[in-house]
């Protein structure tokens, strides 16, 4: 199979692109009126809020606590094993690039502002910014394969200069587990989640794509270009719709796709905390968890841990022994067999890091409260 490496974008260019009148209008305008059909959306800008919109909407859905340079941060409860940012949703094509449209009721903010981290203790963490963008990821692609990661922290983004790297790289820091990836004819399914290749395929796909990064932007609004719309379309029976970006009076309104031409997203403005400090600080809650039930707990979460990854060892086993047996006529199997150890030791260490996660989220109670749960509010992560 002929590898096809695309160069590194060069990042931070200044590429002004036009905008639809619909998107001119409401950059132009304080305040504007869009038609959504029958229904009329209205949207106010004369005023931006302060960063603690989100400690208030996300509070529900995930646990809030300080961590080291980056202040308050933000890390969701229940995910599923092997979970990363920009995976329970679909990706659609606006005025603005790549747009992501995520299943979550909390993806409005964590998706669009801010940057992803993993972490060795906590997993996954939202680092919260101000600056709204269809999707803050980073892509890869081939002939075959198209890969996105969500951008790390420090990487910031300047009207009239893009993205700002500093003393990140991309190789480095967008590493193994960071990435998702479908077939390239995949790219634009209703649930893209069904069709990512197993994290322990990453180590594998991350050799055969070439990275790449493209921003520029629209009025001062970052624009995800990505993978170009020709390439992508080259593997579709037709071509990407596009879709035009409208505004949703609040976080209930935003994420649905109304006929496939039009997107309500919720983005309002948020002043940098300097402008405007936060009216609130974030309420922790942690979880009163018993000594004896927080052992049953950690014991629990154990045994689902072994059972998952005991049947995606078989599954590794039994793919694997097929694809042996049907290599291709000039297959080394030497090589092959190489790659095939790579990806059973990429799926150990996914082992060992949900292991270590889920005991230190539990060690420190970062547990979703029930109903009848008794929770003690502090003020800040211990």
């Amino acid at each position: 199979m002929r590898k096809r490496r695309i160069p590194i974008a060069a990042l931070g260019a200044l590429m002004l692109g036009t905008l639809g009148c619909a998107g001119v209008y409401y950059e132009k305008h304080h305040s504007s009126v869009y038609s959504s059909g029958s229904r009329a959306i209205s949207v106010s800008r004369a005023t931006a809020v302060d960063i603690s919109i989100f400690y208030s909407e996300l509070e529900p859905y995930g646990h809030w606590f300080r961590h080291g340079p980056y202040g308050w941060v933000w890390t969701p409860y229940d995910l599923p094993y092997g979970w990363r940012p920009y995976t329970d949703g679909r990706w659609v094509y606006t005025e603005y690039g790549w747009t992501w449209l995520a299943q979550e009721p909390w993806g409005w903010a964590p998706f669009h502002y801010g940057r992803w981290l993993l972490d060795d203790d906590y997993g996954w963490v939202w680092v919260p910014d101000t600056v709204w963008a269809p999707a803050w990821v980073c892509w890869r692609w081939s002939d075959d394969w198209i890969g996105w990661a969500p951008l790390p922290p420090g990487v910031d983004w300047q009207v009239g200069m893009g993205l700002r790297w500093g003393d990140r790289d991309m190789q480095r820091d967008l590493d193994v587990p960071k990435w998702c990836f479908v077939r390239r004819g995949w790219l634009l399914e209703p649930n893209v989640r069904l069709k990512l290749e197993p994290p322990r395929r990453n180590v594998t796909l991350l050799t055969a794509t070439g990275i790449f990064s493209d921003y520029d932007e629209i009025n001062g609004r970052p624009r995800n270009k990505g993978i170009a719309l020709g390439e992508i379309e080259r593997s579709l029976p037709r071509p990407v719709p596009r879709v035009v970006v409208m505004d949703a009076e609040s976080p209930r309104g935003g994420g649905r796709l109304i006929r496939g031409k039009e997107l309500q997203v919720y983005r309002p403005q948020i002043a940098s905390p300097t402008e405007k400090p936060p009216s609130v600080t974030p309420r922790v809650e942690v979880s009163a968890i018993p000594g004896p039930k927080l052992q049953a707990s950690r014991e629990k979460e154990q045994r689902r841990i072994e059972s998952y990854f005991e049947k995606q060892q078989r599954r590794v086993e039994s793919e694997q022994r097929k694809e042996l047996r049907d290599a291709p006529p000039g297959t080394d199997p030497e090589q092959l067999r190489r790659r095939h150890e790579g990806e059973r030791r990429a799926l150990e260490e996914q082992k060992q890091r949900e292991l270590k996660v889920r005991e230190q989220r539990l060690e420190k109670r970062i547990v979703k409260p029930g109903r009848k749960a008794k929770q003690e509010n502090v003020a800040g992560s211990k």
